[in-house]
């Protein structure tokens, strides 16, 4: 017989379509990706995303989607173009739809509180189309979003060598034996760079209708290109990357001597994200 606390235990508060729309999932990840259900946090989870170490290797992110969204079996493997999203989706399930943030007034300098609704982003990322490509010299390039465990890995590369250079730089080292070092670290992101750009590449076809998705062969292909080619390349990951970002807020400044309106980014920095200032 099953206890009759089982009826105070949290129950789903929205449900939701994945803006992926089940594409670039593995098989077995994701139960479902239309009208899934969301549940707000447990105190397990609250005290998981606001630990700085597995915030940063992204283990906390992952268990707490797995925690709030049962329909996702595997949060490393879910398309980087769904998270923003389903973060939104959990603070709104465990907060409300309201959240308040602090900014600056570009006009008077005075700092302003607003609160802003979540509920217009989640309606930003659902006219979003998924399935992105574009040309070069006659190529189509098809684009996928990283998994989630290799955004965070890159993420992490990326962090580390940026540290490492920094480090560097400060250090009172042989000025040629310091430059050596910091150009193979500078050489080593410029690898990571190019290998995160081919990470997104699905497959690339050309005008007779050939199509290559052996990523090594994408490699081989994006490493012996020329430089206009691989800078058009990335311009456009990383235009298709900002449609993907979190869009900019209308904000009224309170100050009445001004209360002028601007625009500001919203960043995701999670440890602030899931704290309840309302």
């Amino acid at each position: 017989m099953s206890s009759f606390l089982n009826e105070f235990k949290r129950q789903p508060k929205i449900f939701l379509d994945l803006p992926c729309q089940g594409n670039f999932w593995q098989e077995g990840t994701l139960e479902s990706f239309s009208n899934i259900p969301i549940y707000g946090m447990t105190a397990m989870d609250e005290i998981l995303i606001k630990t700085p170490d597995a915030l940063f290797s992204g283990e906390s992110t992952a268990k707490v989607i797995e925690s709030c969204v049962p329909s996702i079996k595997d949060a490393w493997a879910m398309p980087s173009y769904d998270l923003d999203f389903l973060l939104i989706a959990i603070r709104i399930a465990t907060y409300g739809e309201g959240m308040d943030i602090e900014t600056t007034c570009p006009y008077c300098k005075q700092s302003t509180q607003s609160t802003i609704n979540l509920n217009m982003l989640l309606e930003d990322f659902i006219s979003k189309d998924p399935i992105q490509s574009f040309s070069i010299k006659g190529l189509t390039i098809n684009i996928r979003p990283l998994a989630y465990r290799q955004w965070s890995k890159f993420n992490i590369d990326e962090y580390t060598i940026r540290r490492q250079i920094l480090n560097y730089q400060k250090q009172e080292l042989d000025d040629i034996e310091k430059e050596k070092v910091i150009r193979e670290l500078l050489d080593n992101l410029s690898a990571l760079s190019l290998n995160t750009a081919v990470a997104q590449i699905d497959s690339i076809q050309g005008a007779d209708g050939q199509k290559e998705k052996s990523p090594n062969e994408i490699l081989d292909f994006i490493t012996n290109t020329d430089q206009l080619f691989y800078k058009q390349l990335q311009s456009n990951i990383e235009r298709i990357k900002g449609e993907w970002s979190l869009p900019q807020v209308e904000i009224k400044c309170n100050n009445t001597e001004c209360e002028k309106t601007y625009s500001t980014n919203l960043t995701m920095d999670y440890s602030n994200f899931f704290v309840n200032r309302s």
